[in-house]
Protein backbone atom coordinates (compact mmCIF):
# COMPACT_ATOMS: atom_id res chain seq x y z
CA UNK A 1 0.00 0.00 0.00
CA UNK A 2 1.55 3.02 -1.24
CA UNK A 3 1.67 5.91 1.36
CA UNK A 4 1.57 9.56 0.99
CA UNK A 5 3.91 12.11 2.19
CA UNK A 6 1.03 13.50 4.27
CA UNK A 7 -0.06 10.08 5.15
CA UNK A 8 3.70 9.53 6.67
CA UNK A 9 3.53 12.47 9.11
CA UNK A 10 0.31 11.41 10.60
CA UNK A 11 1.61 8.06 11.12
CA UNK A 12 4.93 9.36 12.94
CA UNK A 13 2.70 12.17 14.78
CA UNK A 14 0.82 8.97 16.10
CA UNK A 15 3.70 6.66 16.83
CA UNK A 16 5.47 9.97 18.74
CA UNK A 17 2.04 10.48 20.93
CA UNK A 18 1.80 6.83 21.58
CA UNK A 19 5.83 6.51 22.39
CA UNK A 20 5.45 9.06 24.86
CA UNK A 21 2.35 7.97 26.86
CA UNK A 22 4.26 4.39 26.61
CA UNK A 23 7.56 5.89 28.32
CA UNK A 24 5.58 8.10 31.16
CA UNK A 25 3.93 5.04 32.06
CA UNK A 26 6.95 3.33 32.33
CA UNK A 27 9.36 5.59 33.86
CA UNK A 28 6.35 6.83 36.41
CA UNK A 29 5.09 3.56 36.97
CA UNK A 30 5.79 3.59 40.66
CA UNK A 31 6.37 7.55 40.98
CA UNK A 32 3.78 10.25 42.19
CA UNK A 33 4.83 13.68 39.85
CA UNK A 34 4.96 17.09 41.95
CA UNK A 35 2.08 18.32 40.19
CA UNK A 36 -0.17 15.20 40.99
CA UNK A 37 0.44 15.40 44.32
CA UNK A 38 -0.25 18.85 44.94
CA UNK A 39 -3.50 18.16 43.11
CA UNK A 40 -4.03 15.69 45.70
CA UNK A 41 -3.83 17.56 48.02
CA UNK A 42 -5.17 20.87 47.57
CA UNK A 43 -7.86 20.06 44.47
CA UNK A 44 -9.31 17.22 45.40
CA UNK A 45 -12.80 17.35 46.75
CA UNK A 46 -13.81 15.56 49.87
CA UNK A 47 -16.36 12.34 49.98
CA UNK A 48 -19.50 13.31 49.33
CA UNK A 49 -19.53 17.14 49.35
CA UNK A 50 -20.74 19.49 47.71
CA UNK A 51 -17.84 19.85 45.35
CA UNK A 52 -17.06 16.27 44.63
CA UNK A 53 -21.24 15.71 43.61
CA UNK A 54 -20.30 19.02 41.24
CA UNK A 55 -17.28 17.20 40.08
CA UNK A 56 -18.84 13.89 38.88
CA UNK A 57 -21.79 16.10 37.20
CA UNK A 58 -18.98 17.70 35.13
CA UNK A 59 -17.69 13.90 34.33
CA UNK A 60 -20.92 13.47 33.26
CA UNK A 61 -21.33 16.40 30.69
CA UNK A 62 -18.61 16.03 29.37
CA UNK A 63 -18.96 12.60 28.45
CA UNK A 64 -22.06 13.54 27.03
CA UNK A 65 -20.44 16.33 25.10
CA UNK A 66 -17.81 14.04 23.93
CA UNK A 67 -20.74 11.61 22.67
CA UNK A 68 -22.58 14.76 20.83
CA UNK A 69 -19.92 15.64 19.15
CA UNK A 70 -18.91 12.30 17.60
CA UNK A 71 -22.85 12.72 16.81
CA UNK A 72 -22.51 15.77 15.48
CA UNK A 73 -19.57 14.60 13.30
CA UNK A 74 -21.40 11.61 11.73
CA UNK A 75 -24.49 13.89 10.57
CA UNK A 76 -22.80 16.37 8.73
CA UNK A 77 -20.75 13.25 7.17
CA UNK A 78 -24.14 11.96 6.29
CA UNK A 79 -25.58 15.03 5.20
CA UNK A 80 -22.39 16.43 3.42
CA UNK A 81 -20.62 13.90 1.81
CA UNK A 82 -23.63 11.33 -0.30
CA UNK A 83 -20.64 9.54 -2.25
CA UNK A 84 -18.78 7.19 -0.63
CA UNK A 85 -20.39 7.60 3.00
CA UNK A 86 -20.67 4.10 4.37
CA UNK A 87 -16.98 3.41 3.17
CA UNK A 88 -16.24 6.23 5.24
CA UNK A 89 -18.36 5.44 8.17
CA UNK A 90 -16.96 2.18 8.53
CA UNK A 91 -13.08 2.91 8.41
CA UNK A 92 -14.06 5.86 11.14
CA UNK A 93 -15.87 3.30 13.55
CA UNK A 94 -12.32 1.33 13.22
CA UNK A 95 -10.76 4.37 14.55
CA UNK A 96 -13.31 4.42 17.59
CA UNK A 97 -12.87 0.54 18.51
CA UNK A 98 -9.16 0.81 18.27
CA UNK A 99 -9.13 4.25 19.91
CA UNK A 100 -11.06 2.77 22.85
CA UNK A 101 -9.30 -0.48 23.32
CA UNK A 102 -6.17 1.28 24.54
CA UNK A 103 -7.90 1.62 27.75
CA UNK A 104 -6.75 -2.06 28.12
CA UNK A 105 -3.13 -0.98 28.08
CA UNK A 106 -3.59 -0.66 31.70
CA UNK A 107 -2.88 -3.98 32.31
CA UNK A 108 0.81 -3.48 30.72
CA UNK A 109 1.32 -0.53 32.32
CA UNK A 110 0.09 -1.27 36.36
CA UNK A 111 0.26 1.89 37.42
CA UNK A 112 -2.06 2.20 40.67
CA UNK A 113 -4.05 5.64 41.28
CA UNK A 114 -4.49 7.62 43.87
CA UNK A 115 -5.32 6.75 47.78
CA UNK A 116 -8.86 6.64 46.75
CA UNK A 117 -8.44 3.79 44.35
CA UNK A 118 -5.41 2.46 45.37
CA UNK A 119 -6.07 -0.91 44.35
CA UNK A 120 -6.95 -0.24 41.16
CA UNK A 121 -5.09 0.53 37.72
CA UNK A 122 -5.64 4.00 36.67
CA UNK A 123 -3.38 5.06 34.07
CA UNK A 124 -4.13 5.46 31.22
CA UNK A 125 -7.69 7.05 32.74
CA UNK A 126 -10.71 4.52 31.01
CA UNK A 127 -13.02 7.24 31.17
CA UNK A 128 -10.50 9.28 29.64
CA UNK A 129 -10.02 6.80 26.86
CA UNK A 130 -13.75 6.20 25.99
CA UNK A 131 -14.22 10.34 25.60
CA UNK A 132 -11.02 10.96 23.83
CA UNK A 133 -12.03 8.01 21.28
CA UNK A 134 -15.13 9.69 20.45
CA UNK A 135 -13.26 12.70 20.10
CA UNK A 136 -10.39 11.41 18.01
CA UNK A 137 -13.26 9.93 15.92
CA UNK A 138 -15.18 12.90 15.53
CA UNK A 139 -12.25 15.05 14.57
CA UNK A 140 -11.16 12.25 12.07
CA UNK A 141 -14.51 12.63 10.60
CA UNK A 142 -14.71 16.83 10.30
CA UNK A 143 -11.31 16.53 8.50
CA UNK A 144 -13.63 15.60 5.62
CA UNK A 145 -16.23 18.68 6.32
CA UNK A 146 -15.18 22.58 5.29
CA UNK A 147 -12.85 24.59 8.29
CA UNK A 148 -15.47 25.98 9.94
CA UNK A 149 -16.70 21.94 11.16
CA UNK A 150 -13.16 21.30 11.46
CA UNK A 151 -12.63 24.19 14.51
CA UNK A 152 -15.91 23.26 16.18
CA UNK A 153 -15.33 19.49 16.55
CA UNK A 154 -11.86 20.06 17.53
CA UNK A 155 -12.90 22.35 19.72
CA UNK A 156 -15.80 20.65 21.47
CA UNK A 157 -13.88 17.50 21.96
CA UNK A 158 -10.87 19.49 23.89
CA UNK A 159 -13.42 20.93 26.08
CA UNK A 160 -15.02 17.44 26.64
CA UNK A 161 -11.66 15.83 27.29
CA UNK A 162 -10.81 18.96 29.66
CA UNK A 163 -13.94 18.38 31.34
CA UNK A 164 -13.72 14.76 32.42
CA UNK A 165 -10.10 15.48 33.37
CA UNK A 166 -11.03 17.87 35.88
CA UNK A 167 -14.17 15.87 37.62
CA UNK A 168 -11.98 12.77 37.58
CA UNK A 169 -8.95 14.24 39.63
CA UNK A 170 -11.50 16.55 41.79
CA UNK A 171 -12.83 13.52 43.08
CA UNK A 172 -9.41 11.87 43.34
CA UNK A 173 -9.98 9.04 41.34
CA UNK A 174 -7.25 9.68 38.52
CA UNK A 175 -4.07 12.01 38.32
CA UNK A 176 -3.40 14.59 36.40
CA UNK A 177 -0.92 12.00 34.36
CA UNK A 178 -3.77 9.30 33.91
CA UNK A 179 -6.06 11.42 32.17
CA UNK A 180 -2.96 13.13 30.29
CA UNK A 181 -1.94 9.88 29.24
CA UNK A 182 -5.31 9.17 28.12
CA UNK A 183 -5.03 12.04 25.92
CA UNK A 184 -1.96 11.39 24.41
CA UNK A 185 -2.85 7.46 23.61
CA UNK A 186 -6.45 7.78 22.18
CA UNK A 187 -4.71 11.09 19.87
CA UNK A 188 -1.77 8.43 19.21
CA UNK A 189 -3.81 5.41 18.05
CA UNK A 190 -6.02 7.77 16.19
CA UNK A 191 -3.73 9.53 13.74
CA UNK A 192 -1.96 6.40 13.41
CA UNK A 193 -5.47 4.08 12.48
CA UNK A 194 -6.45 7.23 10.38
CA UNK A 195 -2.91 7.84 8.61
CA UNK A 196 -2.73 3.93 7.68
CA UNK A 197 -6.29 4.20 6.41
CA UNK A 198 -5.81 7.09 4.38
CA UNK A 199 -8.43 9.47 6.75
CA UNK A 200 -5.58 12.19 7.43
CA UNK A 201 -5.17 14.54 5.80
CA UNK A 202 -8.07 14.84 4.39
CA UNK A 203 -8.15 15.17 0.51
CA UNK A 204 -8.56 18.70 -0.43
CA UNK A 205 -11.26 18.23 -3.12
CA UNK A 206 -13.64 16.66 -0.50
CA UNK A 207 -13.61 19.26 2.20
CA UNK A 208 -14.46 22.06 -0.80
CA UNK A 209 -17.13 19.75 -1.72
CA UNK A 210 -18.34 19.89 1.71
CA UNK A 211 -17.92 23.63 2.43
CA UNK A 212 -20.24 23.94 -0.72
CA UNK A 213 -22.50 21.60 -0.03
Amino acid sequence: MAVSRGQAKVIVAGLSCLAVAGAAGVLLRDRVPPLDQWLLEHFRAPGDSVSAQAARAVTGLGTLLGLAVLAVALVGVWRSLPAGRLRLLVRAGLVLLICAATATSQAAFQRLGPPVVAEDWTYPSGTGVTVGAMAVTAVVLAYRLSTGWRATVLAAGVAAMVMVSIGRIAVGEHYLLDMAGAALIVTGAGLLVAGLLGLLPAARTTAIAASNA
